[in-house]
Protein backbone atom coordinates (compact mmCIF):
# COMPACT_ATOMS: atom_id res chain seq x y z
CA UNK A 1 0.00 0.00 0.00
CA UNK A 2 2.87 2.40 0.75
CA UNK A 3 4.14 2.03 -2.84
CA UNK A 4 0.73 3.09 -4.17
CA UNK A 5 0.57 6.11 -1.85
CA UNK A 6 4.07 7.24 -2.90
CA UNK A 7 3.12 7.13 -6.56
CA UNK A 8 -0.17 9.05 -6.13
CA UNK A 9 -0.56 12.19 -8.24
CA UNK A 10 -2.80 15.22 -7.83
CA UNK A 11 -6.08 15.00 -9.67
CA UNK A 12 -9.34 16.83 -10.21
CA UNK A 13 -12.88 15.53 -10.23
CA UNK A 14 -15.08 16.42 -13.19
CA UNK A 15 -18.84 16.30 -12.87
CA UNK A 16 -20.38 15.58 -16.25
CA UNK A 17 -23.98 16.12 -17.35
CA UNK A 18 -25.97 14.83 -20.31
CA UNK A 19 -27.11 18.34 -21.26
CA UNK A 20 -26.37 19.40 -24.82
CA UNK A 21 -23.28 21.59 -24.95
CA UNK A 22 -23.36 24.94 -26.71
CA UNK A 23 -20.61 26.23 -28.97
CA UNK A 24 -18.89 28.07 -26.10
CA UNK A 25 -19.16 25.31 -23.47
CA UNK A 26 -16.31 23.12 -22.32
CA UNK A 27 -17.11 19.49 -23.14
CA UNK A 28 -15.84 15.93 -22.91
CA UNK A 29 -16.16 13.47 -25.78
CA UNK A 30 -18.07 13.72 -29.02
CA UNK A 31 -16.57 15.76 -31.83
CA UNK A 32 -14.60 18.99 -31.41
CA UNK A 33 -15.96 22.29 -32.62
CA UNK A 34 -13.53 23.36 -35.33
CA UNK A 35 -13.74 26.24 -37.80
CA UNK A 36 -15.22 24.99 -41.11
CA UNK A 37 -11.90 25.50 -42.91
CA UNK A 38 -9.94 23.43 -40.37
CA UNK A 39 -9.69 19.69 -41.15
CA UNK A 40 -10.11 17.14 -38.35
CA UNK A 41 -6.64 16.29 -36.95
CA UNK A 42 -5.33 12.96 -38.24
CA UNK A 43 -2.34 10.71 -37.69
CA UNK A 44 0.17 9.82 -40.41
CA UNK A 45 -2.09 6.98 -41.63
CA UNK A 46 -5.09 9.29 -42.11
CA UNK A 47 -6.98 8.11 -39.02
CA UNK A 48 -8.84 10.73 -37.00
CA UNK A 49 -7.37 11.36 -33.57
CA UNK A 50 -9.54 10.44 -30.60
CA UNK A 51 -11.23 13.53 -29.16
CA UNK A 52 -11.06 13.67 -25.37
CA UNK A 53 -12.11 17.16 -24.29
CA UNK A 54 -12.43 20.77 -25.33
CA UNK A 55 -12.10 23.60 -22.83
CA UNK A 56 -13.35 27.16 -23.06
CA UNK A 57 -10.40 29.07 -21.60
CA UNK A 58 -12.64 32.05 -20.81
CA UNK A 59 -14.41 30.04 -18.11
CA UNK A 60 -13.05 28.68 -14.85
CA UNK A 61 -12.74 24.90 -15.12
CA UNK A 62 -10.38 24.00 -12.32
CA UNK A 63 -10.75 24.76 -8.61
CA UNK A 64 -8.66 27.59 -7.21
Amino acid sequence: MEHIQKSAKSSIKLTLTKEAATLTDSKVGGKPWLPPEMPYPQDEDGNNYLFLAQRNAATRWLPR
